[in-house]
């Protein structure tokens, strides 16, 4: 069963990724918040994602909150993952890139 999520606002992302980071060991500096929800562009499952990886990333090492810094350094995966897990997300983002080089 596939079950489509609507797009989230700015707001949305930005304010669920801090609610979901403060219910965890792990805050999320708001700024920080705001630049994933900006990277997101409203798709839940990069919301979803970026949050994740950001979180682990500052779980390793050994932080306290989740900063701007965790999330430039979770990009490049979280898109990688999105388009690998065959996702519209990741079609929709990768394919103007993928049609530039081809």
């Amino acid at each position: 069963m596939r079950v489509e999520l609507q797009p989230l606002s700015f707001d949305e992302a930005r304010d669920l990724l801090i609610t979901t980071a403060d219910e965890s060991a792990v805050t999320m500096d708001p700024a920080a918040a705001a630049n994933a929800a900006n990277f997101a562009q409203g798709h839940p499952y990069l919301v979803q994602l970026i949050g994740s990886l950001s979180w682990a990333k500052a779980r390793s090492a050994h932080a306290t909150q989740i900063r701007d810094e965790h999330i430039e350094e979770t990009k490049a995966t979280a898109i990688k993952l999105a388009w690998l897990a065959g996702t519209p997300t990741g079609t929709h983002i990768l394919n103007p890139v993928r049609n530039t080089l081809c």
